[in-house]
């Protein structure tokens, strides 16, 4: 998954727990926006650092994109900082936006051995199934549709709160909340 297809996905699923439990209302969008990132973001330079120390290209999903670290961050959020939770979630979407079942031996490291994470494979190479080039030119076409349709939920985003009037940017740029613009003469403030 692309960047738009991840941050899109932990927007949503915030927004649906934000609905469901009316107490996280002081959600700061901003990191919610951030968190679906933080996987590729810790582990991509890990594994530039990891192959250049090894002399052997490694595949980019490592501690990161394990179940392990997603529970200790729930976990974290469950019991120090409940506060915490939405941004905790929206940092969970991304092992299901990439799709980690299909590499148990990431997702449910250290199970499989410590050594797991940091073995030559490539990103997208399922484990033990071979793939036809229709295969992969159809996982690439949906991944584009996917991230096309992130962008249109993003344009949708910046229109409905009005985004590109300064004064809603500025806001949201300086509290991560959305202003929601309903009737244009009166504004509330979108939690």
């Amino acid at each position: 998954m692309m960047p738009l297809g991840h941050i899109v996905s932990g927007l949503g699923v915030v927004q649906l727990g934000h609905r469901a439990f009316p107490r996280l209302s002081r959600v700061d969008w901003r990191v919610v926006t951030f968190a679906p990132l933080v996987p590729d973001l810790i582990d991509k330079p890990l594994a530039v650092l990891f192959s250049s120390l090894a002399f052997n290209p490694i595949h980019s999903r490592l501690v990161a994109h394990t179940l392990l670290s997603s529970l200790l961050l729930l976990a974290v959020g469950f019991f120090f900082r409940r506060d915490w939770l939405p941004y905790q979630l929206a940092f969970s979407t991304h092992l299901v936006t990439d799709r980690m079942w299909e590499t148990p031996a990431t997702l449910y490291w250290p199970i499989y051995g410590w050594s797991t994470l940091f073995t030559r494979r490539f990103l997208h190479i399922r484990e033990g199934v071979g793939h036809s080039q229709e295969q992969d030119m159809i996982e690439h076409l949906l991944i584009l549709l996917i991230e096309l349709g992130a962008l249109a939920v993003l344009t949708w985003l910046v229109q409905r709160h009005q985004l590109w009037r300064w004064r809603n940017l500025k806001h949201f740029l300086k509290t991560g909340h959305l202003i929601s613009v309903r009737q244009t003469s009166s504004l509330r403030l979108f939690y």
